[in-house]
């Protein structure tokens, strides 16, 4: 596909060429619309552009009026017109969509929308170019128009050059509650908007040549509303004494719906209808743009105390619930001009703008102790619902990272502090970010150094199925550190890795310890997490190299798990690490698909063999509903990209049911098989029939001893 983009500011014309080239587009510019106009007219290179961007501040011609120009030629193929308006020019966009323009992006630019839009356009395009083959089959014979008439899905009706209908199709009917509609004004029945009058009168009376058509789309409010239908204009005879038209109308209601269906789920959790990550940095700079030379602005970093205890002790469905009260509570306290958004399992990140330090503080305790005064029971036992919250205060010129270590560690601190507190950072914590500050942090250090030095990481394997056998597949190796109460998840020490930079280092631990395992177990495949530190190392792909000679494993034994929160800020160079990595026969899966819509940039760029859609979908998957609706959608899309999908915590029958009935390749979860240390008789048989009840299949699972 080739793009014409008409920018005159140059940093805005780079980075739109930079989203259009990652998109597969080939792009030519020009600074201004009459430039533009003379490289349209030069030869056949009107052709060459399916694709138009144009600025609609332009010097000179400005977009409107360029918009205007172009479907004006209408004898010429018709681009997609992209307008980039910048914020709150609202009437001229007006002007410019009633111009001809198709879409719209503001400046500044986001390059997720951007994507987004490009990809909006490129199924415009394709159903247009489908619709060009349609409407080249009604050129045969007069006789074949009776027929596609009183047959076609499309809504069709034919008219004079008074606009007087001659003959309809039963699906127009739809569209107006009149019963009979020949002899009837076109615009009466079907269009009664004057701005579609206006625009569908101005193509009629057009000079163009007998191969002449336009395009117009409407929202129409009758039986079936409202319906999106895009209308195809085309005179089909043009006998001296009258012109005989035909309109055919596509429905694009549902292109519409998922168009703006993709928009919401590319920064909404689906869990708790919250933000996702996605849309966090955009929220703070928004915020930081409030900040005038002093702090207004201000962030919550809101960590929910032992939620844990609730998914080990109730399930992850009560998970879920709790989850969803939590999001519910902290909405109904906020302001409404606060922005909520869901960062992990049971971490909220609040921003507040406008918000000083007092009233920050005020806000802050508001949630605490709205949060505290819920009761949350599952099968009569009652679960407190308590908040460790850190605050920093957003400053000018302050990167939004540090702002939310910030947070972070403040939240941290409430934690160390005996939780269902709230804690401020000041501003001598940018000094001490990132050092250890309480006697805890410093044990937690200790016990992981020790970890690493003395190989007392251990990993447990949990089975992934595969459901065409119903046998383990594969296992999913997950951390764990001993302690004198059992084994720590990394859920636990992770943070103060992180704080003291071990990440790599327990990382590097979990290679070698897989690469043992599968040394000493010939049939097993495993799968590892590792962090986007990690993954990100220009030095993994020389040491995973020199770990798997050390172990004569093949590499394609082993999975590697990464997380599309990892890679957003960072996936052109992981794409070349892993890429280089993936022709030496390494394998990777993305784990938590669906958090947000960079997913799909990551399906696009990434050598993935695996993606592991995110638990949160597996529950809740009665055909009809938005999860079973996005499962099946990913599963058609993986099976395009030859990707296999493993759905994630099936955690009852039915969820097995329905994951099997949606062709998951894989599944995993507490009903497959609980994560359990390795043994040394381990089996890879599973039996999963159908008729065996929950407990059975739980007790077939099970590692033997």
């Amino acid at each position: 596909m080739n793009a014409l983009l008409i920018e005159d500011h140059v940093p805005t014309a780079e980075l739109l060429s930079r989203v259009l080239r990652r998109s597969g587009i080939a792009v030519t510019r020009c600074g201004d619309a009459e430039s533009a106009m003379e490289l349209l007219l030069q030869g056949s290179q009107w052709g060459n552009f399916s694709l138009i961007l144009v600025d609609i501040g332009l010097p000179g011609r400005d977009g409107i009026t360029f918009s205007q120009w172009v479907r004006e030629q209408r004898q010429l193929v018709q681009p997609y017109l992209v307008i980039v308006t910048g914020h709150g020019r609202e009437e001229a966009l007006a002007k410019a969509l009633a111009a001809g323009a198709n879409d719209y992006i503001e400046k500044p630019v986001d390059p997720k929308n951007l994507s987004l839009r490009l990809a909006i356009a490129k199924e415009h395009m394709a159903s247009h170019h489908e619709r060009q083959m349609l409407r080249s089959q009604l050129d045969d014979e007069q006789e074949m128009v009776g027929v596609l008439f009183d047959t076609a899905g499309a809504f069709l009706v034919a008219f004079d050059n008074s606009a007087q209908i001659k003959k309809f199709n039963p699906a127009c009917q739809n569209l107006t509650p009149k019963a009979d509609l020949n002899g009837e004004s076109l615009y009466e029945s079907l269009f009664p908007e004057p701005e579609i009058q206006e625009i569908i009168a101005s193509g009629l009376g057009s000079k163009a040549p007998d191969s002449g058509e336009f395009n117009v789309e409407v929202i129409h409010t009758g039986k079936n509303c409202p319906q999106h239908v895009e209308w195809t204009f085309r005179r089909i005879s043009r006998r001296p004494d009258e012109s005989l038209w035909i309109a055919s109308g596509a429905d694009v209601t549902s292109h519409r719906l998922a168009a703006e269906k993709l928009a919401r789920a590319a920064e909404r959790d689906p869990l708790t209808q919250l933000y996702n990550r996605t849309h966090l940095e955009p929220a703070l700079e928004e915020a930081a743009l409030l900040c005038n030379g002093e702090a207004t602005s201000a962030v919550l970093c809101v960590d929910l105390d032992h939620f844990k205890t609730v998914n080990d002790t109730a399930g992850h469905a009560a998970g879920d619930e709790m989850l969803k009260l939590v999001a519910a509570t902290l909405v109904s306290t906020v302001r409404p001009s606060d922005t909520i958004v869901r960062t992990g399992g049971d971490e909220f990140v609040i921003i507040l703008p406008k918000a000083p330090p007092l009233q920050a503080r005020e806000i802050a305790e508001r949630v605490r102790t709205s949060l505290a005064a819920l009761a949350f029971t599952v099968d009569g036992t009652s679960f407190s619902i308590t908040a460790s919250i850190g605050i920093a205060m957003m400053e000018p010129n302050r990167p939004a990272k540090d702002i939310l270590e910030l947070a972070d560690a403040a939240s941290y601190s409430s934690k160390t502090k005996g939780r269902n507190k709230v804690t401020t950072s000041n501003q001598k914590d940018f000094q001490t970010l990132g050092e250890a500050e309480t006697p805890e942090d410093r044990l937690w250090y200790q016990r992981i150094v020790t970890a690493i030095d003395y190989h007392t990481f251990d990993l447990w394997l949990q089975p992934i199925i595969a459901l065409s056998t119903d046998e383990t597949a594969f296992s999913e190796a997950l951390l764990r550190l001993p302690s004198s109460s059992g084994w720590d998840s990394p859920a636990s020490f992770l943070h103060h890795a992180r704080r003291h930079n071990l990440l790599v280092d327990i990382d590097r631990a979990v290679i070698d310890s897989a690469l043992d395992i599968l040394q000493t177990h010939p049939t097993l495949v495993l799968s590892i997490n590792l962090t986007g530190v990690t993954i990100s190392d220009p030095r993994l792909p020389e040491f995973l190299r020199q770990a798997t000679r050390r172990t004569a494993v093949s590499p394609s034994r082993l999975i590697i798990e990464i997380t599309e929160s990892d890679l957003i800020h960072d996936i052109d160079r992981v794409s070349m690490i892993l890429r280089d990595l993936s022709r030496e026969g390494y394998r990777f899966a993305l784990d938590d698909f669906g958090e947000g819509y960079s997913a799909f940039a990551c399906l696009r760029n990434l050598p993935l063999e695996i993606v592991k859609i995110d638990g949160s979908f597996t529950n809740q998957l009665a055909i009809g509903s938005p999860n079973h609706a996005f499962m099946k959608a990913i599963r058609e899309l993986t099976t395009m990209l030859n990707i296999s999908c493993v759905a994630e915590r099936v955690e009852c029958q039915s969820d097995l049911d329905q994951v099997r009935a949606l062709g998951m390749d894989y599944a995993q979860g507490f009903l497959l098989g609980h994560p359990e240390p390795l043994h040394p008789h381990f089996s890879a048989s599973r039996n999963l029939a159908p008729n065996h009840p929950p407990a059975a299949i739980l007790r077939s699972l099970s590692l033997p001893a």
